[in-house]
């Protein structure tokens, strides 16, 4: 059984914001190395932009990792996608990251290569405080509702106890705008 953030919508909803301020040319980066609910919401991300007719470039890896490996970043995979971001032509005016602790090393990233991050419209994901709070200036998060998940996860293990010969069931949780 599992409780999880409806990685669907959060690519929907991050388009959708970009596109509500017009940019022309967006950005994916994903530097965890295929975690699958960041590959997820990178594909509708992208299919939202691409019915928009708007430019739209995934940088990221498309690894095959078990989940329990995906979150790690890979910091070398990161300066390369930055590289490649920097060589876009035209440079995306917008980037969606899929994650707040990926968001932060990119942050990082660019200030060590002398770029202020604000020069980019930077959608976030997951809404963590601790990765946001040292942000500047502090990118839009989506909000995956984490407390909604862990209290929806206890009810279905309760649930579970009592149903032991039930079917798997997957409940997905919706997130918050921006």
């Amino acid at each position: 059984d599992e409780v999880v953030p409806d990685n669907k919508t959060i690519g929907r909803i991050a388009a959708q914001r970009l596109l509500a301020k017009e940019h022309k040319n967006i950005a994916f980066i994903d530097s965890s190395g295929g975690h699958p609910e960041f590959q997820t919401r990178a594909k509708y991300f992208q299919e939202v932009l691409e019915n928009a007719n708007v430019n739209v470039t995934l940088l990221n890896s498309e690894c095959d990792l078990a989940l329990s490996e995906a979150p790690d970043i890979n910091r070398a995979l990161t300066d390369e996608l930055l590289d490649r971001l920097l060589e876009l032509s035209p440079r995306p005016t917008a980037i969606f990251i899929p994650s707040d602790m990926i968001t932060a090393v990119i942050y990082r990233k660019l200030r060590e290569r002398g770029i202020n991050p604000g020069s980019f419209d930077i959608i976030s994901c997951n809404n963590e405080k601790p990765f946001l709070e040292a942000l500047y200036p502090r990118p839009s998060s989506i909000d995956i509702r984490a407390e909604e998940i862990g209290s929806q996860a206890v009810e279905m293990l309760l649930w579970r106890l009592r149903n032991k010969d039930a079917e798997r069931r997957i409940t997905f949780v919706a997130p918050t705008g921006i």
